[in-house]
């Protein structure tokens, strides 16, 4: 019977700043490991919303796409203590993505879209990285306040390169641990079905081959491998246009000593799971996409297989689960 270990990655907590924001997190306690800087399809003001006699607070805003895609969204604004505001003034900027209200509180239409719970929003991953770095103790957020690759991309915007709102999806990852034994041979002992039998019916047995699977488990990789493997395969896969390294090849290279502890071990196969980031969000639904593949992350999984002895991975397949 042979052992095989494998584990479900999952988003554990996850924030979309604005490029503005990336110095530091919105809940102070969250220390991110990884990142998508995702690009999406700019919306603008068409037109002055039209402000509501009868309720304060409260607009109708007309929007439009870049694609041409128009939207009206009744909304009230409200202030810090969630009272609505009274709007004695409205402005639009130049390029008309922002609401400038009573001359110092900015709105931008990317927003009030992103808050829509009808909108099922496309993101361009232009590029994926993680917290660690070369010197292993930077956040995130230390990473991104002088990332030339989010200058880059900034600077691409602002040429008019880039027609794209900019948005960081910075997320932790959790691990759910799994482990199983198939076949007639566990560990190189030859065991029949009858010995089986006898083993789950013998206490001292069962304890020592419960003992060989908690030590197994106990020996899975270290977050610090988990995040540099999670890294490369999501790369490998969307291929995003900024990112150089690990989009091109087979992931994980043995040469490589970020991927020691998965090819020494008993460990067979990875899931990676990105719904958390659609199940906590405003909007509906949405798609995760690059010039390479299109995803959506509420129907689909990143399945992969991890060959501990011959250096290879199976090619990524997708799944779609029921809707609710």
């Amino acid at each position: 019977m042979f052992f095989n270990s494998c584990s479900e990655i999952n988003i554990n907590y996850f924030e979309l700043l604005k490029p503005s924001e990336v110095d530091k997190s919105i809940n102070p306690n969250f220390k991110a490991n990884l990142y998508f800087i995702l690009g999406i399809p700019r919306w603008f003001f068409s037109g002055y919303p039209r402000k509501s006699l009868l309720k304060k607070g409260k607009l109708c805003l007309k929007l439009v796409s870049d694609e041409n895609s128009t939207i009206s969204i009744p909304i009230i604004i409200v202030d810090d203590n969630e009272e609505p505001i009274k709007i004695e003034k409205m402005e639009l900027s130049r390029d008309e993505r922002f609401l400038i209200l009573n001359g110092n509180i900015q709105y931008s239409a990317i927003d009030f879209m992103l808050n829509y719970k009808n909108f099922c929003p496309g993101f361009e991953i232009l590029y994926i990285g993680q917290s660690q770095g070369k010197k292993r103790s930077r956040t995130v957020n230390d990473r991104l306040v002088n990332h030339r690759t989010l200058q880059k991309i900034m600077s691409d915007v602002d040429q008019g390169i880039l027609e794209y709102e900019i948005r960081i999806l910075t997320f932790s990852i959790k691990e759910e641990k799994i482990a199983t034994t198939l076949g007639d041979n566990i560990f190189q002992d030859n065991l029949s079905y009858e010995e089986i039998d006898k083993i789950i019916s013998d206490k001292q047995q069962l304890n020592y081959y419960s003992e060989k699977i908690l030590k197994e488990m106990n020996e899975f990789p270290s977050l610090e491998s988990q995040i540099n493997i999670v890294e490369a395969k999501l790369i490998n896969y969307f291929k995003p246009r900024y990112n150089v390294t690990f989009k091109n090849g087979s992931v994980p290279n043995r040469n490589h000593s970020s991927y020691r502890d998965y090819f020494k071990q008993h460990f067979n196969s990875m899931i990676i799971n990105l719904s958390e980031f659609v199940n906590h969000s405003s909007f509906l639904d949405c798609t995760l996409f690059t010039d390479s593949v299109s995803f959506n992350p509420g129907s689909q999984v990143i399945d992969y297989a991890i060959e501990g002895n011959e250096n290879s991975f199976d090619s990524i397949v997708s799944y779609i689960q029921p809707y609710k």
